[in-house]
């Protein structure tokens, strides 16, 4: 079968490996000069920037894909696991390190929170159970409205907490607002806060705390061009600096992919494109009704992200690996991001200083440094072109104020900046950089399906398809689908 993938990014990536395995004819296009897209790189003057993910968790979906694809990982990546995971710190100025070892993960926590210790076992006891009977729903398609109703589903009912949020879950394991943050700021990046964000995304952090964070050598990034590199050598056509300008269809089916330099005829294609932009663009509109403008609109949409990533010429031995400093007004802002609001007063920003575990990134004597905040998506109408040089310096100042780098601005010898502004650039439809939020009627049956229902011999995946936003749940998408055409 011929097979044609639009955007070389994680998803289209692993199924293009996937696929290329079970003896399928792949070709992969991407617009850019480079793979991964948001998981590629930025280089410059010896350093190298993750554009956007920057840890791995689950690694077993990463390790099920090369699998597929007949491939040992560790043959190709060098990935260890961190402890401490990452470091928080808190609106009160108190500090965590959390760690997979759950003595010690007890002992950290019964230091700076007394007497919450014990809500630590009850939640890894209760959320291993929950995971264990209801990861099935990322290892299965939703193509019709009867897979809701299927035993497997049937027997995770029990550990559902119906009408539940993160926070009200959280509730029943611990008794500080401020312990109950370290387990539920995930859902910030499913466009939704703890405090509306469905139960099921609990398990979020026992994902961290049950299989641990991960570093790969050379940045996330090196998984996409590792990706690449084993599919041209499997004899896979990769074609970069080709955009898809559209999908030629007929009633049914997608017959062309027309790019700027010619028209080829496939069996099927994948979208790996931003789901939005890709339905608004690519397809006809008689089409994709369905999602047409006034329907994409009324969506629900995570939030974007305001990123500095800084070149040092020197390095900080004692800032750990991943560092989260929660926002002052931390509900107020979560909230307000959540609701699209036009909020900058206060933020969160997380940093990673990788540098001190991988000397790859970086020139000698020196490293890199990322910093992100989760900001609102374009419908809050911020102006970011006037309020990036501004904004930028608020970063800084809270870094050095809530880190032990107290005198990071003497040290910076390159800076760059990527607003909202730039996303919007790179085809994300509302700057919404984690793409779809989660709320019920977008998850299961009710997301954008893997074999899209719009088109009969087209498929999908990255975070906007079942099972959603994630490098885990994208790999995951990346191999119902690729079992979906295999099937077909």
């Amino acid at each position: 079968m011929n097979i044609w993938i639009i955007g070389a990014w994680p998803g289209g990536l692993s199924a293009a490996l996937i696929l290329q395995k079970q003896w399928h004819n792949v070709t992969l296009y991407e617009k850019e000069n480079f793979v991964g897209w948001r998981n590629g790189t930025i280089e410059h003057n010896g350093f190298r920037h993750d554009i956007g993910p920057t840890f791995l968790m689950y690694p077993e979906a990463l390790e099920s894909v090369f699998k597929l694809a007949g491939e040992d990982i560790h043959a190709h990546l060098n990935i260890s696991e961190l402890d401490p995971m990452y470091k928080l710190t808190f609106p009160s100025g108190k500090t965590l390190e959390l760690s997979r070892d759950r003595e010690k993960m007890i002992q950290n926590i019964e230091a700076v929170f007394p007497w919450e210790g014990v809500g630590d076992r009850k939640y890894m006891e209760t959320e291993s159970a929950r995971w264990q009977a209801l990861k099935w729903c990322l290892e299965k398609p939703y193509s019709s409205w009867t897979d809701l109703l299927s035993l497997p589903f049937i027997k995770g009912i029990p550990h559902f907490s119906i009408g539940q949020t993160v926070h009200d879950v959280l509730s029943f394991y611990f008794t500080n607002d401020e312990i109950k943050l370290a387990f539920s700021f995930q859902s910030k990046y499913l466009g939704m806060s703890p405090w509306v964000c469905p139960w099921a995304f609990t398990m979020l952090a026992y994902l961290e705390h049950g299989y641990g964070i991960w570093h790969v050598e050379g940045w996330l990034s090196r998984i996409s061009e590792v990706m690449a590199d084993i599919f041209v050598k499997k004899w896979g056509n990769l074609k970069l600096n080709t955009p898809v300008l559209e999908i030629v269809q007929d009633a049914t089916k997608a017959r062309w992919v027309r790019t700027n330099e010619w028209e080829q005829m496939h069996d099927t294609i994948i979208m790996n494109a931003d789901f939005s932009h890709g339905v608004s663009t690519l397809f006809q509109k008689e089409t994709v009704k369905k999602y047409s403008a006034k329907q994409l609109e009324k969506k629900g949409y995570s939030c974007s992200t305001f990123m500095v990533y800084l070149e040092l010429d020197t390095l900080y031995k004692n800032e750990p690996h991943h560092h989260i400093v929660f926002s002052p007004e931390y509900k107020r802002s979560v909230d307000a991001i959540a609701r699209e609001e036009a909020y900058t007063d206060d933020f969160s920003v997380y940093v990673r200083n990788a540098s001190i575990h991988d000397s790859t990134l970086a020139p000698e004597w020196k490293s890199e440094l990322y910093l992100l905040v989760p900001i609102s998506n374009t419908r809050s109408g911020i102006d970011w072109e006037s309020l990036k040089e501004s904004f930028t310096e608020n970063i800084l100042q809270m870094v050095m104020k809530n880190t032990s780098m107290k005198d990071l601005k003497d040290h910076i010898e390159y800076m760059h900046v990527i607003t909202p502004n730039d996303w919007e650039k790179r085809w994300v439809y509302n700057w919404a950089t984690f793409n779809l939020a989660h709320s019920l009627d977008q998850m299961l049956y009710f997301r954008p399906r893997n074999k899209f229902e719009c088109l009969g011999n087209c498929y999908l995946v990255w975070g906007w398809t079942h099972p959603g936003s994630g490098l885990p749940t994208i790999y995951q998408s990346a191999i119902i689908t690729a079992d979906m055409i295999d099937k077909q």
